[in-house]
């Protein structure tokens, strides 16, 4: 019997997650096992296939990249990529967890969040054992290991195992903050601020639109092509949103008037 177009019958030994082809099968195999032969020479990042690395040098090549964020100025190589990259701008997360109805801007965000749930992991440590959700959690971990730190500040000999880290290190330089437009205060990281909007505000807030303050957005070379834009569709705040800061506000002017008198 001949298998149907697309019909997925190749099956993970180890996570039983299926495959259209026996390569296909493989190579996802080998992410397991942590096997990366194929290296970029440019950042030294190595990859399962060499059409892996082959997509990865794509990001090392600015021309590559043209799609342009109209909110921030970021380039993608692929227009799928700048929907998820704008969905995180207006705090759209369309995919909800069956467990616990969480929500995620991708389709592979939610499936790593599932894991935990099931305590699924397929991602496994060749040194101690150690197992995890998603691959990027091992790749870290090995950093522990091996005592990789790849990301270093560019303003000083500071060096991270992880890019947020760095990130959130390079804003105690620039003086960049998630600001709270509720109050003065400002945060390194945007889940801080959402944490800060629960606890000090009462908002029962399910995500976020974060913005960093100030920002500063990258000149665009005259020589680069044309960038293809996507204009931001105008956000949706949640009514009970709005009536929770409206309700915070009128607390807080009515507090001032008590004050004074």
């Amino acid at each position: 019997m001949k298998m149907a177009l697309g019909e997925k019958k190749y099956e993970c030994h180890v996570c039983l997650k299926t495959f259209t082809t026996e390569k296909y099968r493989d190579v996802h195999v080998k992410g397991h096992m942590g096997e990366k032969r194929f290296q970029c020479k440019t950042c030294d990042k190595c990859f399962l296939s060499k059409s892996h690395l082959t997509e990865h040098m794509k990001f090392h090549n600015e021309h590559s990249k043209k799609f342009l964020c109209s909110e921030c100025g970021q380039r993608f190589i692929r227009n799928d990529y700048l929907v998820i990259h704008m969905r995180r701008h207006r705090g759209e997360k369309p995919f909800k967890c069956k467990y616990c109805g969480k929500g995620f801007p991708r389709t592979t965000d939610l499936t790593v969040h599932e894991r935990y749930h099931t305590g699924e992991k397929t991602h496994l440590c060749t040194i101690c054992g150690r197992g995890f959700g998603r691959a990027y959690n091992l790749t870290v971990h090995m950093r522990t290991h091996t005592g990789e730190k790849p990301y270093r500040c560019t303003y000083c000999d500071a060096a991270f195992a992880q890019g947020n880290d760095l990130k959130a290190h390079v804003r105690r330089h620039t003086g960049e903050r998630f600001q709270c437009e509720l109050c003065t205060e400002s945060f390194l990281m945007g889940y801080l601020l959402t944490q800060h909007k629960r606890t000090v505000h009462g908002l029962n807030v399910v995500s976020n639109i974060r913005r960093l303050q100030p920002v500063n957005k990258i000149k665009q070379d005259s020589d680069d092509p044309p960038p293809i834009t996507i204009p931001l569709p105008k956000p949706v705040v949640p009514d009970i949103l709005l009536t929770n800061i409206q309700a915070h506000l009128t607390a807080q002017i009515q507090h001032h008037q008590l004050a004074r008198e």
